[in-house]
């Protein structure tokens, strides 16, 4: 609080312009709410000082959270009351009226009659208990009272103050998060010593540690943090713990970045806790070169996090699905792997090696494939495909066409051809540049089976459907910026929706209604810049889209309520109102995933079994 000692001086002179003047810096520069305590041991400290009725003091109190003022003006009034904060509290009583003020009412009463205050400060009491029309209790007051100053200044705080403390901005964000962020260092200590929370997680799964760990070099603060139970083990969203972000930062932004390592570690931080893509804190300093954070790593014993994950194999599952759909793919696969191999299902499996692939850990993917492939004797199609999947992230040109051979040779032909093509059809790999010659092969060895979305359509009403010129066809693939599923693509080459085709469920558009639903409708454009594309709806409005950034196409839900603007998402759950930024990760995480792949929606479709979300099932996980 660097404009403590202005703000002090100006209050003894009594000089209210002065007082005025640098409340507003403290307003414009600083977060007020971390002078508010100070401000009340000072008014306690100096009775006799004329703060003015109201005067600038008393109005730039005011303007801070109301509940949180109040709430430390009753600990003021019941720890050490004067003359003013007794006046201050008649003037809150005032604002609610004497029926409504029982906390307030009492701490006049309590007031009235303390043995252990001046004399004036007890007959101010009284004066405004007789103003607000109440008689004096005297014995139940004392009885209050001698509580009070059996405790002093060590009074419990009210549980306003501890609510109020850890109010959350709408991206959940503490008010100590908010002064780390701004580099407030006095306001921060003075929150921690009011034992703020310090391990709330924001929007992000970011704490206090996280701020200040991965992007300051305040040593004593850290410390501070711990001292008060900051927990060094918790991930954010990006599954990187405090020890991670240290050990992943740049010496020259840090200089003190070895001291804050082995202060984690003495504060029992784990070194072998799987992070970002599964790799632990230890990993990373090997991976980084960093032998100064390796070798002081090395110094320390491992110290694992108790994993508190369902006992229950259902709702394990469930609870590892749901991390896997909020893309935090190294606790799904924690979680999972706390099972005895003998336990783990065939969706247990999916959920286990698709995070794996995604984490880019191609070689524990495939160990997972081989371990468990007899999961999937009646789903050899899907374990061909995480396999290639697999092969192909290790740019194995040789394994991905024994792997694609072996999908064909073994599953249905046509399936195995679609699901193949649509995972690997332009593919960046630089040595797959004749793929695409190999997928039309791979095509023309399906026998000629009828596109499965055409034939849907079809089934839908055969007369709603035009041949699409050419020319509007390479509008929809530069509108798709080159990357949609080849399923969707080549449906549209034999025939397309005139304008759209409703279903039970889903309204199905042909190309001009894509290109407004994603260029000027909401929420496709704002979808649109995500990647997102818009090629059909609900009949309430929501989009349904498939992810243009992952090669498997999936299919999303994408709620036209919560995505209507397109800087935050606001949404009413758990009895109050929340915020989260609009971003990829978060759009993603509030929307109901519909299919792995465009081809699983292709066939959920044909299959009666494509399920949509109702907003409270988007929202289950948030």
């Amino acid at each position: 609080m660097k404009y403590w000692d202005q703000l002090a001086e100006c209050l003894e002179s009594e000089d209210f312009e002065k007082t005025e003047n640098v409340l507003s810096q403290i307003e414009k520069e600083e977060i007020p709410i971390g002078y508010v305590d100070r401000i009340f041991r000072f008014m306690e400290e100096h009775p006799d000082t004329d703060y003015g009725e109201p005067g600038p003091i008393v109005h730039f109190l005011e303007r801070q959270i109301p509940s949180l003022y109040e709430a430390m003006l009753l600990k003021s009034v019941t720890s050490r009351p004067t003359c003013h904060t007794l006046w201050m509290l008649n003037r809150v009583i005032n604002s609610y009226g004497a029926e409504d003020s029982e906390s307030f009412m009492q701490a006049l009463q309590e007031a009235a009659v303390r043995a252990d205050i001046p004399e004036d400060v007890r007959k101010e009491a009284a004066r405004f208990l007789k103003f607000q029309g109440a008689e004096l209790d005297r014995r139940a007051a004392k009885k209050q009272a001698s509580g009070q100053a059996a405790y002093g200044d060590s009074a419990p705080q009210p549980a306003g103050i501890a609510a109020e403390l850890n109010r959350l901005d709408k991206f959940k964000r503490s008010l100590l998060q908010k002064a780390i962020t701004e580099g407030k260092w006095d306001v921060a200590e003075d929150l921690i010593a009011q034992d703020i929370d310090v391990n709330n997680q924001d929007s992000y799964g970011s704490t206090a540690l996280h701020e200040l760990c991965g992007k300051t070099d305040n040593v004593e603060l850290i410390e501070q943090v711990l001292k008060a139970g900051g927990n060094p083990n918790l991930r954010d969203l990006d599954d990187m713990s405090p020890l991670y972000m240290a050990v992943d930062r740049d010496c020259a932004e840090c200089d003190d970045k070895y001291k804050i390592i082995e202060l984690l570690l003495k504060y029992d931080a784990d070194k072998d806790l799987l992070c970002a893509n599964g790799t632990t804190p230890a990993e990373r300093a090997e991976q980084t070169g960093d032998e100064e954070a390796a070798a002081l790593l090395a110094r320390y014993p491992s110290n694992p996090v108790e994993k508190n994950y369902p006992k229950d194999a259902n709702e394990l599952y469930a609870f590892a699905h749901g991390q896997f759909r909020k893309h935090s793919y190294v606790v799904a696969v924690e979680a999972i792997l706390t099972l005895p191999q003998e336990e783990i299902t065939s969706d247990m499996a999916g959920t286990l090696i698709a995070s794996y692939n995604n984490m880019g850990r191609y070689d524990d993917a495939l160990a997972a494939c081989e371990r468990l492939q007899h999961l999937y004797r009646n789903k050899m199609r899907v374990w061909y495909y995480f396999t290639s999947y697999a092969y192909v992230g290790k740019k194995d040109c040789e394994k991905v066409d024994e792997s694609i051979a072996a999908g064909i040779a073994e599953c249905d032909r046509e399936r195995a051809a679609g699901i193949i093509s649509e995972r690997f059809y332009k593919s960046e790999i630089a040595d797959f540049r004749d793929f695409e010659k190999q997928v039309k092969a791979i095509r023309a060895a399906a026998e000629g089976g009828l596109n499965r979305f055409s034939q849907f359509l079809e089934d839908m009403d055969s007369e709603a459907l035009e041949n699409a010129p050419e020319q509007e066809l390479a509008r929809l693939e530069s509108l798709f910026c080159g990357k949609a599923p080849r399923m969707l693509m080549d449906a549209f080459r034999e025939h397309v929706p005139v304008r759209e085709i409703e279903g039970e469920d889903i309204i199905f558009y042909g190309i001009d209604r894509i290109t407004e639903e994603n260029t000027e409708a909401i929420p496709g454009a704002n979808l649109y810049k995500l990647g997102l594309y818009t090629f059909a709806s609900t009949a309430d409005g929501d989009s349904i889209c498939f992810d243009s950034r992952d090669p498997a196409f999936p299919v999303y839900q994408c709620s036209h309520s919560l995505l209507e603007d397109a800087e935050e998402i606001s949404f009413y759950k758990d009895g109050e109102m929340k915020h989260l930024l609009f971003n990829d990760k978060t759009v993603r995480k509030v929307s109901g995933r519909v299919a792995d792949s465009f081809e699983e929606f292709v066939e959920d479709l044909h299959n009666g079994e494509a399920d949509l979300y109702s907003i409270e099932e988007m929202l289950a996980e948030v």
